[in-house]
């Protein structure tokens, strides 16, 4: 049974590639990544319920809906495949402008046991895991050098400027050091920024946007204490949840939906609401407005769209996901 089909006629070159699926976590009811402490409760258990296939009534994905997930994923392969083919690492380590007596002592996924004073070591792409309980948690890192973490995250701007991601990526990158703690010891993690809408003019004009289309942010890790108290927290609200009907499951926070956030916009005349006289994405600063007309007109709520479903294998079989989509809330 094909796992994709290709309804957009997306020529073979390309449709290969999409649909070369290779993450290598498996997850059943006793199973979790590091990423799944990011997921919620609904979400989660949804997943450990369902058989993917049956859930979409054996439909096949199609591949035109991977494009923008390829996109993350073709740059961590193409830096993957730089560090770990020597030729390729070497070149670019003498471009860079270091010595031969440097780029020699660097060794790429060693034994941490058999390592040398002299070596340099570099890790990419480990799986491994640990148990809590009954359950086993697993995380594949990234990149770490001199014992430190580095994620790779191609996204927008607009997560940089916001940091609406910052407690994820401390949540992730705790539990990769926890996981990982015979090959990670810093206590902070990088962040390595590649924007997929930089624009060199905004990076002129506005001291908050990002100053390059690649760019580092240097998050501060929970302690060991911290993060194994937070993971074992998930897993009592997992275990508590795991035979509640699903309508009854906890519903996904507007965070964990990726929810837009909500535009309030003031119409001067309510009986022509065909545009907006003005719009605002602070509540305090359409009140104000508002206010400075004389409360003449109204001022209307309009709810952001949520994202995290497209995302999201369990949507086929979850309530909250079909109220959404009735309402007219899901961002195509």
């Amino acid at each position: 049974m094909a796992a994709f089909k290709n309804d957009s006629n997306i020529p073979l070159s390309i449709a290969v590639f999409l649909a070369a699926q290779t993450y290598d976590f498996k997850p059943n009811n006793r199973s979790l990544s590091a990423t799944d402490f990011n997921r919620s409760i609904r979400q989660v258990i949804l997943r450990n319920r369902m058989n993917v296939a049956e859930s979409n009534d054996n439909e096949p994905k199609d591949i035109a809906s991977l494009v923008k997930s390829k996109n993350g994923t073709a740059i961590h392969d193409a830096i993957e495949k730089t560090w770990l083919d020597p030729n390729l690492r070497e070149a670019g380590l003498r471009n860079l402008g270091y010595p031969d007596s440097v780029i020699k002592r660097i060794v790429v996924n060693p034994d941490p046991e058999t390592l040398t004073p002299e070596q340099i070591p570099v890790y990419m792409e480990i799986r491994n895991s640990i148990k809590l309980g009954d359950w086993t948690v697993s995380g594949k890192f990234d990149f770490v050098a001199e014992g430190a973490l580095t994620d790779f995250k191609s996204t927008s701007t607009f997560t940089y400027i916001k940091k609406t991601n910052d407690e994820k990526y401390r949540t992730q990158g705790s539990i990769y050091k926890v996981i990982h703690k015979n090959i990670i010891s810093a206590d902070h993690l990088t962040i390595m920024f590649w924007f997929t809408d930089w624009k060199e003019t905004m990076s002129k004009s506005d001291p908050k946007y990002p100053q390059a289309a690649v760019m580092p942010y240097k998050i501060e890790l929970m302690t060991e204490e911290e993060t194994l108290a937070y993971m074992q927290a998930f897993i009592r609200k997992l275990e508590a949840n795991e035979n509640t009907p699903e309508p009854d499951l906890p519903d996904c926070t507007n965070d964990e939906l990726w929810r837009d956030p909500p535009t309030y916009k003031y119409y001067k005349n309510p009986m022509n609401k065909t545009r907006s006289t003005k719009n605002f994405d602070d509540f305090a600063e359409a009140r104000k407005y508002f206010a400075e007309q004389g409360f003449v007109g109204e001022l209307v709520t309009v709810e952001g769209k949520a994202i995290g479903c497209n995302y999201c294998d369990a949507a086929p079989m979850c309530s909250q996901y079909r109220r959404l989509k009735e309402a007219g809330m899901i961002k195509e």
